[in-house]
């Protein structure tokens, strides 16, 4: 058996393991409808739709394999990767902290690595090295851990270290946001909650109160929590949040760089397309 091995979770939350870039197995999804995939690919339950998604991803940009590409076109309109990038472009971060696959935390001050990496996949759980990866990833100014693994801790600790001072770190598990807890108080720090679906009620409160955007995933108890605490909204079907000023005008700038038409108006928050939510929402 090989040695390669990476866990993830993606679309509601489907655990797949693969093991040298082959599926060895994969769990059910815990939700059945996600408004994302219905635009982008016209179905109407995401079940079965993980194998499908990893393997368009392996075809079209390597995904997981050391033939990876980082393709720099936006996907979505207020992704995180997406705000990342606008945020490094226009010099209001210096580095951010993020995860893909074959090389765990990263760190760079590319805009485009960011978009290359966090575009098309996110949920990432375990990674393994993968040497061409990594090494395409210094090519682009972006660093890793030794020995690569996923710690956005250490990542944000290394970036001190490196020089950086504006640094964004996305951040999602139990660990990270007990980690960080004690850094919250860095004023320039960012953090971004991300791959929120699932995660008890306690933990998103503690995130909320944490974090200066959020994606709400399909989290019923983030769209509760925006009522009050949110300042902006982004999207309706899959919303993301700013909760500080810091994260708002990231958001901000992200909508700046979009060449379509924009819908911007005041309003009480949640504002949502309730007949195009995740179903169920967690």
């Amino acid at each position: 058996m090989g040695q390669n091995k990476h866990v993830l979770e993606l679309l509601g939350r489907t655990k797949v393991i693969l093991r040298d870039g082959k599926i060895e197995s994969i769990d059910e999804p815990i939700i059945d409808f996600c408004p994302l995939m219905k635009k982008m690919k016209g179905v109407d339950s995401i079940k079965g739709m993980a194998e499908k998604q990893i393997e368009t991803c392996k075809r079209e940009f390597g995904f997981c394999t050391p033939n990876r590409e980082f393709n720099e076109k936006d996907v979505v309109d207020f992704g995180i990767s997406e705000t990342l990038k606008v945020a490094l472009e226009e010099d209001m971060l210096d580095a951010a902290v993020i995860v893909c696959e074959g090389s765990g935390t990263v760190i760079t001050s590319n805009p485009g690595l960011v978009q290359g990496i966090g575009g098309r996949l996110s949920g990432i759980v375990e990674i393994s090295p993968i040497k061409k990866i990594i090494e395409k990833i210094k090519e682009k100014n972006g660093y890793v851990l030794e020995p690569p693994r996923i710690s956005q801790i250490d990542g944000y600790k290394k970036a001190k270290k490196m020089g950086f001072d504006r640094i964004a770190v996305t951040i999602s598990s139990k660990k990270d946001i007990k980690r960080f807890r004690g850094f919250k108080d860095d004023e320039d720090l960012t953090l971004i909650g991300v791959h929120l679906t699932g995660l008890d009620n306690e933990k998103i409160e503690r995130l909320v109160s944490m974090v200066d955007i959020a994606t709400a995933c399909a989290s019923k108890k983030i769209r509760e929590l925006s009522k009050e605490k949110a300042n902006l909204q982004a999207g309706s079907s899959i919303p993301v949040y700013s909760y500080t000023q810091r994260g708002r005008d990231l958001i901000l700038e992200r909508a700046k760089s979009i060449d379509e038409k924009l819908k911007i108006n005041v309003a009480d928050l949640p504002e949502l397309d309730e007949e195009n939510q995740p179903r169920p929402l967690i």
